[in-house]
């Protein structure tokens, strides 16, 4: 069983989040905001949709850009392996007015 986690790195200041980035040099707090588990035998390929949760879609309200880091994990035989990563960049839609 493959599993696909979207997050991203937020800078805290007093406790209230000042930025948010895909990747990060010193000590900060990772939130997950998205999460799709999906089953392949081998040979197989599929496309998978990750979407946001609640707290990815309120930071890509505030932020209007997020750059999140796509972690592929592989799970066989009780072990958890990552196997890929990816930094990702999702863009708020522009508002009409």
């Amino acid at each position: 069983m493959e599993t696909l986690t979207l997050s991203v790195v937020e800078t805290l200041r007093s406790g209230r989040l000042i930025a948010v980035a895909a990747v990060s040099k010193t000590k900060k707090k990772t939130v997950t905001i998205g999460h799709a588990s999906v089953t392949l035998s081998g040979g197989q390929s599929k496309t998978v949709s990750v979407t946001l949760n609640g707290t990815g879609q309120a930071l890509l309200k505030r932020e209007h850009k997020l750059h999140v880091k796509l972690i592929l994990t592989q799970t066989s035989t009780g072990k958890t392996v990552s196997v890929q990563g990816q930094t990702l960049s999702f863009t708020a839609p522009k508002r009409h007015r």
